[in-house]
């Protein structure tokens, strides 16, 4: 089962969250080795969003002119890339995409693992209205990165023949729930389902002394 990091890209907290898990993973019995995808954040983002606005998500903007004052800057960062299209955009989306799935699938499951295990955020420490807009910005190790590239989850968005399962593995020093990815081959949703059930079983629990919300009806 393999592992995948982001080098400098990621925070202290995202960083020890991917030990954390590993650690768990390889005491429920679990193969665990560590790879690196060829992924670039800075060049995957606006490749990813036109490849989005190529597709059906263009019509979201259709006949919402009347409505435009009430768009959040991030709906209106779409948009402008939903204005200015090119065929070259979608092509390059097309490309991109099957790079990453020949990737995912010669260093990951041609090889016999059943799933791979990522952060979801570069780190778990930003304004909660920090909105996906490149002009938005958080530092970590002292380098500045605009919040399109904290989110590691655009690349399963845009490759969304692989199931995945989002899953907090511990609490951070300021008791931010900090999480992983756990990505299984194409359409294989019931082995991204184990591998976290299994994960769930042997992870410190986040919550205790009744902290943790009970969701069921109370009379």
């Amino acid at each position: 089962m393999p592992t995948s990091r982001t080098g400098d890209g990621l925070s202290q907290e995202s960083d020890h969250a991917i030990d954390t898990a590993v650690a768990a993973l390889k005491k429920a019995g679990a193969q665990v080795e560590l790879i690196e995808l060829d992924i670039n954040a800075e060049g995957f983002m606006p490749t990813y969003f036109k490849g989005l606005m190529s597709t059906s998500m263009y019509a979201i903007f259709d006949g919402l002119d009347q409505h435009r004052d009430k768009f959040s800057s991030y709906v209106k960062n779409l948009e402008t890339y939903a204005g200015k299209l090119t065929p070259q955009d979608q092509v390059n989306a097309e490309k991109m995409l099957a790079k990453l799935h020949q990737d995912v699938q010669q260093k990951v499951f041609e090889k016999g693992c059943i799933a791979l295990v990522m952060p979801t955020l570069a780190t778990p420490y930003f304004p909660a209205d920090l909105e996906a807009t490149p002009d938005k910005a958080v530092q970590i190790h002292g380098k500045t990165l605009s919040s399109t590239n904290l989110m590691l989850t655009p690349i399963w968005n845009l490759a969304s023949r692989y199931p995945v399962v989002d899953m907090p593995v511990e609490l951070s020093d300021k008791n931010v729930p900090v999480g992983v990815q756990i990505v299984s081959n194409t359409y294989d949703d019931l082995n991204a389902f184990r591998v976290a059930y299994a994960l769930s079983k042997v992870i410190a629990p986040l919550y205790r002394d009744g902290r943790f919300p009970d969701f069921r009806n109370a009379k």
